[in-house]
């Protein structure tokens, strides 16, 4: 079973405290850190271009708004506070912000019941609900008539491998997720071919109770990735990838950050790489390689994840009481060297600043470089998060798909390049 690891629901383990983007609360020991001005991007334009704003939910979350659409037609719902996700593929939006849209139901093979979906993430939490079909414009382009996921804990009957589905935009602090990441489908060929998937199930009927069985699920009815889905427009074909830029910050944080994510990789004026940028090959789920203290680790970039998650390996990265968070007593800048899956070409040392979480919290700071430690499957992983997307041009180049970054070609193969 494919999990796709987002922290989206591990909001610092704080709830005891108030206050700004994480709080405005006190702590007698530790200081607030200084909150820093609003920053942006320089402005860009184009039908393939979206606003991205840092400073709509919780600490370090990209939020994004895209508009639902029945299929074909002019009835349409423009959701907000989407969140971001380089990490993951497909949209999913919680069922109570499209209600009044009548979008058509996925059936399984032999078109005889209705097709559901479980997506876990790194936190424990999960959603379930229906797969439908829908139209989805994101700035002047389209993704038409493909499959999303409906967040909907009442649905039919929340199968077991979804322990903690979420059931309320307002607890997640978001609207739903546009997962941007390199697949086109968020499962694959292991779907088509298994019913044993733990993803992907055939439910009787919606109504809350009925019954859900494991189903296999044919690419074409799987959730799909609206950036691999945008139709050609004006001849351009924007589907091989996108763009995520975001502003640099103070070491000790913005209030705010503005940015753009742009569809397209070396197919418009606006979406060329620059002759400094490097490729990093992925394997088809998006991991890659990261040595970070003489230790090698699995690796994934992940706009989705709050922090920079790296394991707890440095003495002078203390982690906060009760938390996955460090605690620095002073900003610590450290490193750790990004290679592809395979092989050891390119290698590129990337300089980060890590703060003291508690001390963010404390702040009106949406935008931070914090930082903790994840484990998958019981084993350490190095997950660039948001606080690596700072400062910087982000290409993500999804699997399948043909692009060329400062003239390497990467052969249809899933890659991410900054």
């Amino acid at each position: 079973m494919r999990i796709i690891f987002l922290l989206t629901s591990l909001i610092f383990a704080l709830t005891a405290c108030s206050g700004g983007a994480g709080g405005g609360g006190t702590q007698s020991n530790v200081d607030a850190l200084p909150n820093g001005a609003a920053v942006y991007a320089p402005t860009m334009n184009g039908v393939n271009v979206i606003s991205v704003d840092v400073s709509c939910g919780y600490m370090n979350m990209p939020c994004v708004s895209a508009t639902v659409c029945e299929p074909g037609t002019t009835h349409c719902i423009v959701v907000d506070k989407l969140l971001l996700d380089t990490g993951s593929s497909g949209l999913r939006v919680f069922a109570s912000k499209v209600s009044t849209l009548n979008l058509t139901s996925v059936m399984n093979v032999g078109a005889t019941k209705q097709l559901a979906k479980v997506t876990n993430f790194a936190d424990g939490t999960c959603h379930w609900g229906p797969v439908k079909l829908a139209d989805i414009q994101m700035g002047g382009e389209t993704a038409s008539n493909i499959p999303i996921q409906l967040i909907q804990a009442n649905y039919a009957t929340v199968p077991s491998s979804c322990a903690e589905a979420e059931s309320d935009p307002v607890a997640a602090q978001y609207n739903g997720i546009l997962g941007v990441g390199v697949r086109d489908r968020d499962c694959g060929t292991d779907c088509v071919a298994s019913s044993n998937n733990s993803l992907y199930y055939a439910c009787n009927a919606a109504t809350q109770g009925s019954a859900c069985t494991g189903s296999v699920a044919p690419l074409a009815s799987q959730v799909r990735n609206p950036v691999a889905g945008l139709d050609t427009l004006g001849g351009i074909d924007d589907s091989n990838g996108s763009a995520l830029i975001l502003p640099a910050i103070p070491v000790t944080g913005a209030v705010s950050a503005s940015g753009y994510l742009v569809f397209g990789i070396n197919t418009r004026a606006n979406n060329q790489p620059s002759n400094s940028s490097t490729m990093f090959i992925t394997d088809s789920n998006g991991y890659m390689k990261t040595t970070y203290n003489g230790s090698s680790y699995t690796a994934f970039i992940d706009s989705g994840s709050n922090g920079l998650y790296f394991p707890p390996t440095s003495s002078s990265l203390p982690i906060c009481s009760g938390t996955v968070f460090y605690c620095p007593d002073e900003t610590v800048q450290t490193s750790a060297t990004m290679k592809p899956y395979s092989g050891s070409t390119p290698s590129v040392s990337v300089p980060f600043n890590v703060v003291n979480t508690y001390a963010a919290y404390y702040s009106d700071n949406y935008a931070s470089n914090t930082g903790g430690y994840l484990r998958m499957s019981g084993t350490y992983v190095f997950d660039w998060g948001l606080p690596f997307f700072f400062g910087r041009t982000v290409y993500t180049g999804i699997y399948g798909k043909s692009s060329t970054v400062n003239g390497t070609s990467n052969a249809t193969q899933a890659f991410y390049a900054f």
